[in-house]
């Protein structure tokens, strides 16, 4: 039985996909934006299962690469950074544009950066804050990892 998942991680760019990523496989994030270009594939490892990761680029000019990146997906992070308020507004936008691919797959929504002020009051029921960079609440997202591997 073939254990590796495609989980893709999406958003606007600038709210932290990477640095999640990075935070989940214990490296070390640092505060310096470099944009993703196009997609970045991680590999973590959890049991018997392997997760490989794929960190799109949130650019509006890269979004023809998008579709490519989406096909085959097992499960969705969408990650929006809670001191932005369009990031928030447009989940939408992202879901539907994976969706549009991908059809209904599991999904959880994050919000990144609750290490940084000013928070906006605007959040989703069931959503997993956290800090990528100090890595509060990454324990909550590898716990959805871990069951949605299994």
């Amino acid at each position: 039985m073939d254990h590796t998942r495609k989980v893709l991680i999406v958003g606007d760019g600038g709210v932290g996909k990477s640095a999640l990523v990075r935070s989940l496989k214990g490296k070390p994030v640092v505060r310096q934006y470099t944009p993703t270009m196009g997609v970045e594939i991680h590999s973590l490892q959890q049991g018997a299962a392997i997760c490989r990761l794929w960190d799109t680029a949130g650019q509006e000019k890269l979004s023809g690469l998008r579709d490519a990146c989406y096909i085959d997906a097992d499960a969705v992070i969408f990650v929006y950074d809670g001191t932005h308020s369009s990031t928030f507004r447009n989940l939408p936008f992202w879901i539907k544009d994976v969706q549009r691919v991908t059809g209904e797959i599991p999904h959880l929504v994050v919000r990144n950066k609750t290490d940084t002020q000013p928070q906006k009051p605007y959040s989703l029921t069931g959503e997993v804050p956290i800090s990528a960079r100090t890595g509060e609440g990454m324990s909550d997202v590898r716990s959805w990892l871990s069951v949605y591997l299994q």
